[in-house]
């Protein structure tokens, strides 16, 4: 399955793809959307028993929203998806592909456990 990287650069938030980059939105509007700098994702008792998973004591793990944002990978359709979505047209506001791809986001951290966000 192929994924495709993301990168920051100048602010903005791209997708490299084959077509070349794919602009998603400002970082700090995606931040802003997400709600803060950091998201903690707290793992039930059964959850905490993944060799793999490092929690504190109250079995949550804290993590830096933009460096994680650059971390991901997505897969061709995440990357479709967005690329579906008019970068010119708003939502909120906001640019409306920067506020899909942050509730992208935000759906892909509340999978993983019960989420909250932190500053």
């Amino acid at each position: 399955m192929e994924r495709y990287e993301t990168r920051v650069e100048g602010g903005t938030v791209y997708f490299e793809t084959d077509e070349g980059d794919l602009e998603i939105g400002d970082l700090n509007t995606i931040v802003d959307v997400i709600g803060n700098e950091t998201y903690t994702i707290t793992y039930d008792e059964k959850q905490r028993t993944q060799a793999w998973l490092e929690t504190d004591e109250d079995g949550a793990v804290t993590f830096d929203v933009r460096e994680t944002i650059v971390d991901l990978d997505h897969r061709r359709e995440f990357v479709e998806k967005m690329r579906s979505i008019d970068r010119s047209e708003e939502k909120y506001g906001l640019p409306e592909r920067a506020v899909e791809f942050a509730e992208e986001i935000v759906s892909i951290f509340e999978q993983q456990g019960a989420s909250t966000q932190t500053t």
